[in-house]
């Protein structure tokens, strides 16, 4: 079982720049263990250029039981750099508990740069996720290094019929400005003929 995923992100402002990505993303799997992949086209918009850059992301879910998971997820994997900046490989490594199954999730994760100095390049979030009817599934979550938060995130998922999955997300600095938003569409494999 798996999904084939279509996403599109749009960040407002990056240093002087916009950047929008369209990614296709593959997971396969079964209910002990998954494997995802991302492969995305990021596009930058600056005051007088634009420019096309291609990055990978690939991941895995371990699930021993069904109130808990482990993740790990390599993003970057091509070390893509820009010329505005350096987009460094990261890596994320994070778990789930269903504190009640299929209503109440709780999630946190730890976020670190490819760099040594771990003190300066960790960061985490952690938050919840509420499923008040089946088809619709609300997360939040808070981001963060050492003492400060600087962005938050909403998202609603609604599972449609046929094993569909819609998706969008908006994410928001600590000054509670919106700052990029996400829209997916997954679609279960079982459903596509070659």
């Amino acid at each position: 079982m798996g999904n084939l995923g279509f996403v599109y992100q749009d960040i407002y402002s990056f240093e002087n720049s916009r950047l929008t990505s369209y990614a296709l993303n593959l997971s396969v799997g079964g209910d002990l263990f998954s494997f995802g992949t991302s492969n995305k086209i990021i596009n930058v918009t600056g005051l007088d250029n634009q420019t096309s850059y291609f990055t990978i992301n690939a991941g895995f879910i371990f699930q021993p039981t069904e109130y808990f998971s482990l993740g790990f997820l390599a993003s970057n994997i091509n070390k893509l750099e820009l010329d505005l900046f350096q987009y460094r490989r990261g890596y994320s490594v994070g778990a789930k508990i269903a504190i009640v199954r299929n209503v109440l999730n709780l999630f946190v994760q730890t976020d670190f740069k490819e760099r040594k100095e771990l003190s300066t390049n960790v960061s985490g979030s952690a938050g919840f996720s509420i499923q008040p009817i089946n088809f619709l599934e609300l997360r939040t979550w808070i981001m963060g290094n050492k003492n400060i938060i600087d962005e938050g995130i909403l998202t609603a998922i609604f599972k449609l019929e046929g094993g569909f999955i819609l998706s969008a997300s908006a994410h928001f600095n600590d000054a509670r400005e919106k700052t990029r938003y996400n829209a997916m569409l997954a679609i279960p494999l079982q459903t596509i003929s070659f």
